[in-house]
């Protein structure tokens, strides 16, 4: 029998426990995803599992405004991302990159941390010893297909208070990237 001195504290630890239900049930779903399944994620929000490799996930995202497509991988050690309903986010697996297209067939690269928003964003390869400071440009990560690279991304939940201060550091695996690259671009013609 457990005894809660506050109402509070009753309160706080049913919270958790249903967050861990929750978590840990869809969680295991979406880790099971088997490729070529389309599911509603959010009302109007489809996801279908096209292709995985490498520890690479090609996934389409269909929506009432159109079709994109985006490859996900997490550094490794971490669990990969899962898609959810809000917009056209991923969850879990942080720090991970994303590849992503829209209508114009633009492919673009993004970082998520552990908070959402603009994290500080260093890596270096294996064995160098200082960081390189900034983004990753398209031609910095195809440079890096096929090799291990430490990544660190620093974030603030909240930045103007200086709340919330998470920093991840991992090795990304960035094998089959450039075919990361050109499922993304072709996974909509």
């Amino acid at each position: 029998m457990i005894i809660f001195r506050s109402r509070t504290n009753m309160i706080v630890a049913i919270t958790a426990a249903c967050v861990s239900l929750t978590t840990s049930g869809s969680a295991a779903i979406y880790q099971s995803w088997p490729v070529g399944v389309e599911r509603e994620v959010d009302n109007g929000v489809y996801y279908t599992l096209l292709k995985v490799s490498a520890g690479w996930r090609v996934w389409k995202l269909e929506t009432k405004n159109g079709v994109e497509c985006r490859a996900v991988k997490s550094v490794e050690g971490r669990p990969h991302p899962i898609p959810i309903g809000v917009g056209a986010a991923f969850a879990t697996g942080t720090p991970f990159l994303m590849i992503y297209s829209g209508g114009m067939r633009l492919t673009r690269f993004s970082w998520t941390a552990q908070h959402f928003g603009k994290a500080r964003i260093q890596y270096r390869a294996i064995g160098e010893k200082f960081w390189n400071d900034g983004s990753m440009s398209q031609d910095d990560l195809r440079h890096f297909d096929g090799q291990r690279v430490g990544v660190s991304l620093t974030s603030w939940e909240y930045p103007e208070l200086l709340v919330g201060y998470s920093k991840e550091v991992a090795v990304m695996n960035f094998s089959g990237l450039n075919a990361a690259i050109e499922a993304v671009e072709n996974c909509t013609s």
